[in-house]
This record gives C-alpha cells, structure tokens and sequence, in this order.
C-alpha cells in the first residue's frame, strides 16, 4: 500500500490531484476526505458506494449532519485498501451542482433514498430547504394515496431532524397507526417492506448482535462486500463478537487480493485484535506471499505463549528460507527460541540469530538478549564462545582470538578491526595478516586480500 492515495478532481478550471487522508462510512453513505496542494478540504460524496458529487469545504458546522457522519460513523484513515476499491469506480471525479444531483438522483434512487441522500449536504443548502425537499415528496405521496411510502419520509425526516415539529406531528397521524408498530419491531416484515430505514437504525444500533446480523443479511442480498468488510472490521475493533473474524476472512478472500488481506489483517493485528484465527492466517498468507521476515515479526511479536505451530514454523524458516535480516524484528525473537528443548537444535538456531544481532545491534545489546537461555542451564558452545568474547572484548592481548570469533559470526568489518590492531602489536606474526586477507575476500574487497595475500606470500618467503 503506497504512503498516499490520490484521485483526480474535475474543477471549472482545471483537473487537480488531492491526497486522501480518511473515509467516513455512516450506512449508506460514505464520504472521502482529501486536500490538495494548498491544504484546501475536498468531501467526495458516495451512496451505496456510487459517487455522488464533491465539496469544497472550510467547515462542516457544528450542529450539520456532516460533522455527525465523521464522529458517529466507522473511520478509516488512508492509505487503505477499502478506500481503494471505493474510489477505484470513478476515474476523475467530477462536480455536481443541487439541481444536477437532484436529478441524478431521482434518475437513480427511490425518493426516500434521495431525501436522505440530500440531508447529508446541510453544510451547503439550508436545513429548511432539505425539510422542504421531503415534504414535497411526502405530499405526492399523500395525494396519490400512498400512505406507507408517505410515512417512510417521515422515517427519514425525523431521522434527520428528529425535532421537527411537521415530521412529528404528522407521524402521530391516525392513518399512519398501523405502521408504528411495524418500524417499533423493526423485524423481518419491515426488512421487506422498508429495507433502508432497516439499514439505517441496525447501522446506528449495530452492537446489538440481531440487528447487525439483519443488516449484514441486507448488504449481502446487495452484493454490498465493501460495506459488510467495513462493519466486520469495525465489529472485530471494537468487541468481541462471535463469528466475526471467520466472516470478516471469508469476506476478504472472496473479494480482495493476497496483499490487500495481508493490510487489513495486520491493521487489525496492530490496533489489539490479537486473536488466535486472525494471527495463525495473517502467518500462512504472508508466507504464502514469501514474506517471511514479517511472518516470523508477526509471531515474535506476541505478548502471550507462542504456539508449538508458531514456534516450528519460525524454525522452518530460520532454517530454510533467505531472509533479509534488515528486516527481521530479531530483538523480539529470544521468547520464542527458548521453547526449544533440543541443545543441538538450538545451537544452530543461535547460530543463526547471533549474526544478524551483530549486524543490528552491539555485542552488549547481544550479549543481554542471550540471557534467558543462560537461564536455561544448557551447555551450548555458542554461549560459551559468547561469553569468551564478553570477557576478552576489551582486552588488548587477546584481538586475535576475538577477531576469530567475531569472523565465525560474519562480522569481517569488525574482526578486521581486531587483526588490524593485533598486526601493529605484533608485525612480525603471520595469522593475524592471513585472517586479514580472509575477512576482506569475505566482504568482496578483491585488491585489499590479495595484498595482505602477498604480504603473507612475502612473510613466508623469508623465514
């Protein structure tokens, strides 16, 4: 996932890009947040994942729908996968004025669906210009006997401005009796009858674990994946529901690409949602991909027992795949390789940790990060060497045997420290000249060997 996800814009000047920073999604509508060179705010409107319009915006108003949406609704902060997809429908996005939306909207959805689409701008159009939009539609209705849809924009209105005295008025209507105890159940004939006051009171309710099963239902008879992965992620966040992560996986492999579900995986991995089911899948798919530096992180970086799985498989691949030790977090990895019970086993997985220690950190820090295994009472040469170099480490008499043994753990910059100096203590010795051309023909530097070859060449010619 790049650092920054950016989109095009169409002005009445000109086309800009602007950089995402987040996404709101408050049931079916979802707005993107993006600025532009000059830090100015840009809202890209989506409905049912369908853009809409953009706004230019400076403010969203203390008491407009808009500053609702992004403190009650689900946010997401760019880059993302979720927003990739949602974007990735439109290639330039273009603005809409009122009059070409309404339009647009009344081409393409209900008119309760617009009613409640619109009361999503009251940061742009006057909230009595909003109010008057569905009772002009509520009164068509009225005038065509239409009492149910009628009474949906009621729904609609007072969900918007639950105060306002015509909506409530209205809705205590006898003719509309027989309705309210339809929408005070809020059960499986309202789901038929009114599915988008259902999505909208089971996405404002979605802890209660009915009401976010029905609206699940809803946006899978929708083919709406997108929303249903948002409200899954959301769910796995914020509780512990049952269910949740086998629904949420399932989701994404039928939907997204390996590296996609590798992102989000880890996304709910780092905020806390450390379970078992999520941890074990986030591991096979990231080593499915060949990532096994961030496989092995992923299991070192638990705070809890490490499974004996978890344990064999970074064995498995400390044994037997290339790594790239920059990128291994192998300060972590000591409480892992402890559960190995096998001395010879684990003398050569510290034989292979110990060099990339080396190569990250100083002896000191390496030499602390093998203390739990000197716990273990185990007699392994590796730790004996390890304490060798601890004690000879600053001792002037003894560079040729630490430069040996800094050599065994693949740190040549290091041992050629320790022989340059035992050379100029002892000039008339030949070792540490032929370690010298070892250590440089190690590190690729073909002209520095072979002249201390050639030294060494010279040395034996003489005695």
């Amino acid at each position: 996932m790049s650092a920054k996800q950016m989109v095009t814009i169409q002005t009445k000047k000109k086309t800009k890009y602007v950089s995402i920073q987040r996404m709101a999604a408050y049931h079916a509508i979802k707005v993107v947040e993006a600025y532009d060179d000059h830090n100015e705010c840009y809202l890209l409107f989506f409905y049912k994942n369908q853009y809409l319009t953009y706004r230019k915006v400076t403010s969203l108003g203390t008491d407009s729908r808009l500053k609702a949406l992004f403190s009650d609704g689900i946010i997401i902060d760019a880059p993302h996968p979720l927003i990739e997809h949602l974007i990735a429908r439109t290639q330039t996005f273009t603005f809409q004025s009122f009059n070409q939306l309404l339009h647009k909207a009344e081409q393409h959805f209900s008119d309760q669906e617009t009613s409640l689409i619109f009361s999503f701008f009251d940061s742009f159009i006057p909230k009595d210009k909003i109010i008057n939009l569905m009772r002009n539609k509520y009164n068509q209705f009225r005038r065509n006997g239409q009492f149910f849809k009628a009474y949906q924009i009621l729904q609609i209105c007072l969900d918007y401005a639950p105060n306002n005295n015509w909506a409530r008025d209205m809705s205590h209507n006898l003719q509309y009796h027989r309705f309210e105890m339809l929408y005070d159940e809020v059960g499986p004939a309202l789901f038929n009858k009114d599915p988008l006051y259902v999505e909208i009171h089971s996405f404002q309710n979605r802890p209660d674990d009915k009401l976010f099963s029905q609206l699940q239902e809803k946006l899978s008879q929708e083919d709406r994946w997108i929303d249903q992965i948002i409200l899954y992620r959301d769910r796995m966040l914020t509780s512990e529901g049952a269910g949740s992560f086998a629904n949420l996986y399932s989701l994404l492999i039928s939907h997204l690409q390996d590296e996609d579900i590798i992102y989000l995986l880890n996304e709910l991995l780092e905020k806390g949602r450390n379970q078992k089911e999520l941890r074990q899948a986030l591991i096979n798919l990231l080593i499915k991909n060949r990532h096994y530096e961030d496989a092995i992180n992923v299991i070192s970086n638990r705070y809890s027992t490490v499974s004996n799985d978890e344990y064999l498989q970074v064995q498995y691949l400390l044994e037997h795949k290339p790594l790239d030790s920059s990128k291994l977090q192998i300060e972590n990895m000591n409480h892992i390789l402890v559960h190995e019970t096998e001395p010879h086993k684990l003398e050569k997985l510290l034989r292979l940790c110990i060099p990339i220690l080396l190569n990250k950190y100083d002896f000191t820090f390496t030499h602390q990060w093998l203390r739990p295994f000197y716990e273990l009472e185990v007699s392994l040469p590796i730790l004996q060497k390890l304490n060798t170099m601890a004690a000879i480490k600053d001792d002037p008499e003894h560079q040729l045997q630490l430069g040996e043994l800094y050599y065994e753990f693949q740190q040549f910059d290091r041992a050629i420290d320790c022989f340059s100096f035992e050379m100029e203590l002892n000039p008339h010795d030949i070792k540490p000249i032929q370690w010298l051309a070892k250590a440089y023909r190690e590190l690729g530097k073909k002209e520095e060997s072979l002249a201390y070859q050639n030294i060494v060449a010279s040395m034996q010619k003489r005695a």
